[in-house]
């Protein structure tokens, strides 16, 4: 079990408010609060189901322990670009930085895992809740680098929820289009 939190969030959105615009095929910008909205629960939904951060996020995972029963920690959010820094409480409750020396990455695994080097252990934190905490940097990159089939994604989302603005549809019979969302995303979803 572990928690996650956004240590410093992505300094833009990948779909900006004028691509959104000329999707939905809006001249003006009187719905652009509504939009970025929009485009902001499009990209946290398809990072929470993809186990994904679209543009560049920094994280904070907090864990009780560390996994002594495996090899290696996965990390819940990728691709991972870099870990920077494993800390955890010791028995005295100080906060330990653990020498970086002493851990190693692997970055190119989905999900990316940290270990210990060969010759070292896990460190022995207290016996408290949240007392372990990585830090890490994931993401595609900038906008541009976000893959075209997550932004087809990001833009079918933000059309349905402009226009389906309410949580009911009445007096109109919808069905979901297949190859849509869930076959954009497909490939970008963690693997069982």
């Amino acid at each position: 079990m572990y928690a996650l939190r956004v240590v410093t969030p992505p300094t833009a959105e990948p779909l900006s408010l004028a691509e959104a615009r000329a999707h939905l095929r809006v001249d003006s910008f009187a719905d652009d609060a509504m939009l970025a909205g929009y485009i902001l629960a499009a990209r946290q939904h398809i990072e929470s189901i993809c186990g994904l951060a679209l543009c560049t996020t920094t994280y904070a995972m907090t864990l009780d322990d560390f996994p002594v029963w495996a090899d290696a920690l996965r990390l819940p959010r990728g691709p991972v670009q870099s870990v920077s820094a494993v800390r955890y409480y010791d028995a005295t409750g100080a906060l330990v930085s653990w020498s970086s020396s002493d851990w190693e990455t692997d970055l190119r695994s989905e999900p990316a895992r940290v270990r210990p080097r060969d010759g070292f252990t896990w460190p022995d934190p207290a016996d408290k809740l949240g007392a372990v905490e990585i830090e890490f940097i994931a993401g595609y990159g900038g906008p541009e680098l976000v893959p075209q089939p997550i932004m087809q994604a990001m833009r079918l989302l933000v059309g349905h929820f402009y226009e389906n603005r309410e949580a009911v549809n009445v007096g109109n019979m919808v069905t979901e289009l297949p190859l849509a969302v869930d076959v954009l995303l497909g490939p970008y979803r963690p693997l069982l």
